[in-house]
């Protein structure tokens, strides 16, 4: 990709992939690599059976670049079946915009695990370093349950990732939070989404729905626990299955003081 190429949305992997074929001995020369733009193009043309123009929607590109993405992809497809080339998927989110549910690996958990930050267990947090409790959810069968607030000690660096981690959370849904703290919790697979904000019940039907947006709102934030205020979004709805790998329609933006 070069720096031209629009930025779309699409899902990451929790890795790169690899799906070598027997007898393939020249691993390094014999092998096709597709990228993420265009697993996503077959994934919701090929897959879920999108038309290419609710496909072009869905990532925010033209349907020519739908078009291209699918032949580019298939293309690779059918050279690695018919010359035994190793597939190699690329993780990287170079020009992609992670929408909804970010980790594509996710689906294949029976229940899912969300933290949201926050000061007043209303709202979702301004800011990760600055929460006083975790408000944790189970997703199962797209459908959310609150689980309990997890009352937070004072934050220091590292402290509130190792604690998710502890927790077995998949999910981080925040309106701001530093770098690093977004890589150490990559680093154990949990998925960070970014820019959200209002009412934490409604962010998680949100997330289910398949439309919060990360909006990369990241680092230097204030960490301090003062003024949080809400901006309350209704709900998520749509086409609602697989625990949020599908299309919703957000509806609503109401300010709460």
């Amino acid at each position: 990709m070069n720096n031209n190429v629009k930025n779309r949305y699409a899902r990451r992997l929790s890795e790169t992939k690899s799906f070598e074929f027997n007898g393939n001995s020249d691993k390094e020369n014999k092998q096709v690599i597709i990228e993420l733009d265009e697993l996503e193009a077959i994934r919701l043309c090929d897959f879920e059976m999108l038309s290419q123009i609710e496909a072009s929607k869905e990532m925010q590109i033209s349907r020519a670049t739908i078009q291209r993405l699918l032949l580019s992809a298939r293309k690779k497809n059918v050279d690695a079946f018919v010359n035994n080339k190793t597939i190699i998927i690329n993780n990287n989110i170079k020009n992609i915009k992670l929408k909804g549910e970010n980790n594509m690996d996710k689906h294949l958990k029976e229940v899912i695990k969300v933290a949201v930050p926050t000061i007043n267990k209303e709202f979702v947090g301004n800011n990760f370093g600055g929460a006083r409790y975790f408000a944790i959810y189970m997703i199962k069968e797209a459908q959310s349950k609150f689980v309990e607030f997890i009352d937070l000690p004072q934050h220091k660096a590292g402290e509130y990732p190792n604690l998710l981690k502890e927790n077995n959370i998949d999910v981080v849904i925040v309106r701001a939070m530093g770098i690093n703290a977004i890589n150490l919790l990559k680093d154990n697979s949990i998925d960070v989404i970014l820019g959200t904000t209002g009412q934490i019940e409604a962010a998680v039907e949100e997330y289910i729905a398949g439309t919060l947006n990360s909006n990369n709102q990241t680092a230097n934030y204030a960490r301090n626990r003062q003024g949080e205020q809400g901006c309350g979004r209704g709900k998520g709805h749509g086409r609602g299955k697989d625990k949020g790998c599908n299309q919703g329609l957000g509806l609503g933006r109401n300010k709460n003081g």
